[in-house]
């Protein structure tokens, strides 16, 4: 799935503000399929200003995922994401 980082905050729910987390949030990515007690890996697409990005973006051990039509939100060991699909994923 494309998707849109939407926001990344602690298991708490306060916005990640340290190290690269900020940097993230507004990119499109390339989700892989998320499965619980998996990395999720994320390919960059594009920064927040909609400029090319190459790497990829893995994260701690997947806890829980929940997808409602166009959001998914997946809760890692240390943080959660929220992602909007971004384009369509008839090439997937």
């Amino acid at each position: 799935m494309f998707a849109k980082i939407v926001k990344i905050t602690d298991r708490d729910g306060k916005p990640k503000t340290d190290g690269r987390y900020p940097m993230r949030v507004g990119a499109i990515v390339y989700v892989y399929p998320a499965k619980v007690g998996d990395l999720l890996y994320m390919d960059y697409i594009a920064d927040g200003a909609g400029n090319l990005k190459n790497g990829m973006l893995c994260t701690s051990t997947v806890q829980d995922v929940e997808n409602e039509a166009d959001v998914m939100k997946v809760t890692t060991k240390n943080s959660v994401y929220l992602l909007e699909r971004a384009m369509d994923d008839a090439a997937d």
